[in-house]
């Protein structure tokens, strides 16, 4: 994704049931090809998401470079989560996206 010539989704839209993981996603592929443009990997509203998941921002870029869909980030996510059992909090954790200016993404 070329992140200096299109926006990257919405912190709002969801991907495998969690707010911000799409925008990450985008921001991740852009970080790998070396096309963030003016946007931050790892910003934020990108390390609540990791801390929430328990996955460290250089892991979750490893991972994205095997991963070529959207659902192939959602399987490791979640086969993270199994080890991890961080689903308990995951409203608590969308609550928390969602009072957070778009603009701290």
């Amino acid at each position: 994704m070329d992140l200096t010539k299109q926006y990257p989704r919405s912190p709002y839209a969801k991907v495998g049931g969690y707010v911000m993981l799409a925008r990450v996603i985008d921001k991740a592929h852009a970080k790998h090809a070396n096309t963030l443009g003016e946007y931050v990997y790892n910003s934020l509203l990108d390390k609540i998401l990791f801390r929430f998941l328990q996955i460290d921002a250089d892991e979750f870029l490893a991972a994205i470079k095997t991963c070529s869909t959207d659902d192939e980030v959602v399987e490791w996510v979640q086969a993270q989560q199994t080890s991890r059992n961080a689903k308990a909090g995951k409203a608590k954790y969308q609550k928390q996206c969602s009072s957070i200016h778009p603009r701290q993404c």
